[in-house]
């Protein structure tokens, strides 16, 4: 009789847990909710475009999103916004023919200086691919040494031989009667 009793006891014990799961369960397994940004008080903010850090956190390169943007780049955008609202509130030919060439003259600039970081950017790509050709030619001298000494590794460590690698001590549950 008494494991009969016991038997429904953990069964409704159990069942209690489970709906206690259940209910708070589905919230555990919510998304956190989205903090909100910080605004600048002024008038004039402008979001961050792709690619540039928000509140100065640095844009890592494997972080999904294009190469950062350069300081100068957010200058070129405000430069070539003022000139466009400029072109677009006037109505004299005179003026917007100035606005016109001081807009071409802005995106030369843009131009050049995206061109220039190009070019470095190539220049770097080159250094870097000469580095991983020599590298890629040691090793392929090197394949046969490069194999066996692999495989003595991995054959040292089956027997026991290989280099024993520090970890934390695990301890181990002994019987208080032992």
């Amino acid at each position: 009789m008494a494991r009969i009793s016991r038997g429904i006891v953990l069964t409704v014990i159990g069942g209690l847990c489970g709906a206690t799961l259940v209910a708070i369960g589905s919230a555990w397994g919510q998304p956190p909710r989205a903090r909100p940004v910080p605004v600048p008080a002024e008038n004039n903010f402008v979001p961050a475009q792709r690619g540039q850090p928000i509140f100065g956190e640095p844009v890592g390169p494997n972080d999904g999103f294009s190469v950062p943007q350069p300081v100068e780049a957010d200058q070129f955008m405000i430069e070539t916004n003022e000139l466009i609202d400029a072109y677009r509130q006037s109505s004299d030919e005179k003026i917007r023919a100035g606005l016109r060439n001081k807009l071409t003259a802005v995106l030369a600039k843009k131009f050049d200086s995206q061109h220039q970081r190009r070019e470095q950017e190539i220049t770097e790509l080159k250094a870097r691919l000469k580095q991983l050709t020599e590298l890629h030619t040691k090793r392929t001298a090197e394949r046969k040494g490069i194999i066996e000494r692999h495989a003595e590794r991995l054959l040292r460590e089956i027997d026991g031989l290989g280099w024993e690698i520090d970890a934390p001590p695990t301890w181990e549950y002994a019987p208080s009667g032992a």
